[in-house]
């Protein structure tokens, strides 16, 4: 998962995993590590949950805001699937790099975000 806000060059990058496991980082720039990422999520409320069945897997996510929206949201869903030693690269988005690159921010969309 990549979230980013309009605006600013920084994103976030959220790793998850059918365990439970989560992994983030905040990114500065495409594939530059450092402080830059939304500062709008509070990214240690994060919390996951999966369910696993033999032929598929499910994945229930929640990460909580830390202060009202100012920006536009914007996002990736992408998963990197390695099944009888066959890479599968997949994405939400149509991104246009010739070799798998998920760390395409500018290449983002928004998203609407609704309180309920």
């Amino acid at each position: 998962l990549f979230l980013a806000q309009e605006g600013k060059a920084g994103y976030l990058e959220i790793n998850l995993a059918p365990s439970g496991a989560q992994w983030s980082q905040s990114f500065s720039g495409p594939r530059q590590v450092g402080p830059g990422g939304p500062d709008c999520f509070a990214i240690g409320g994060a919390t996951n949950s999966a369910q696993i069945w033999d032929d598929r897997w499910s994945l229930h996510f929640e990460l909580p805001l830390r202060e009202p929206l100012r920006e536009a949201i914007l996002l990736n869903v992408t998963a990197i699937i390695n099944h009888a030693a066959d890479l599968q690269y997949l994405s939400w988005l149509n991104l246009h790099a010739v070799k798998p690159d998920f760390h395409r921010p500018h290449e983002f969309l928004p998203i609407v975000l609704k309180k309920y």
